[in-house]
C-alpha cells in the first residue's frame, strides 16, 4: 500500500475519496455484498481517482456476525466479496 502515490491533482477533494472508500465499505461489510452500491461509488472515476480511494480505504478489518474475517486493503476486499463472482458461479 506504501508503494502507490497519489497524484498530486485530482478533481475532487481528499474527503470526497474518504467518503467512497467509506460506501465501499458499507456496501461489503458484514454478511451480504451490494453490488449495486460497489459500482456506483467506483462509477465515472478515473486511474488517479481509483488509486485515492485505494489510500484511503487503507487496511480495514472485515467483520461478519462479529467475527473478524481478514484484515486488507481495498482490493483484498473486491476478492473476498467477488470470488467466483464474474465466473458465473455467484
Amino acid at each position: 500500500i506504501q508503494k502507490i502515490q497519489v497524484p498530486s491533482t485530482l478533481p475532487k477533494p481528499a474527503q470526497a475519496y474518504r467518503s467512497l472508500a467509506d460506501a465501499l465499505e458499507n456496501a461489503m461489510q458484514y454478511s451480504g455484498t451490494n453490488e449495486n452500491a460497489i459500482f456506483a461509488a467506483l462509477k465515472g472515476l478515473n486511474a488517479s481517482e481509483l488509486i485515492a480511494v485505494y489510500k484511503a480505504f487503507g487496511m480495514r478489518r472485515n467483520y461478519v456476525f462479529g467475527v473478524e474475517q481478514f484484515t486488507g486493503d481495498l482490493f483484498l476486499w473486491f476478492t473476498n466479496e467477488f470470488d467466483g463472482w464474474f465466473d458465473g458461479d455467484a
